[in-house]
């Protein structure tokens, strides 16, 4: 992918691995997969746990920041109820935001 549009397929095949069943969750996933691939690599993608882990905050911390709203608010990928995160645009945020 090339910053294309990506195919329902990938859509649905990333949905499948991340849970989401319905049209509706499903219709998130292209905020993911329609990042040009050199931006998002698979190892770059975390769980709430994990960027807690990484940032050795607390997990109620990462939920509070990724609730709120603006230009200030922490870079989040939604597929339904669940929560993912950039490591790389997180890192950014991070030194934005001093």
């Amino acid at each position: 992918m090339t910053g294309a549009a990506p195919s329902l397929n990938a859509r649905r095949k990333f949905c499948e691995n991340e849970g989401c069943s319905s049209k509706k969750k499903m219709a998130t996933a292209p905020k993911l997969a329609a990042l040009p691939r050199s931006t998002v690599e698979p190892q770059d993608i975390l769980t709430t746990q994990e960027l807690a882990k990484r940032l050795k905050l607390p997990l109620s911390w990462v939920y509070k920041q990724s609730a709120r709203s603006g230009q200030d608010s922490i870079p989040v990928l939604r597929c339904g109820m669940y929560l993912r995160f950039s490591w790389p645009d997180v890192c950014a945020w991070l030194r934005s935001n001093k």
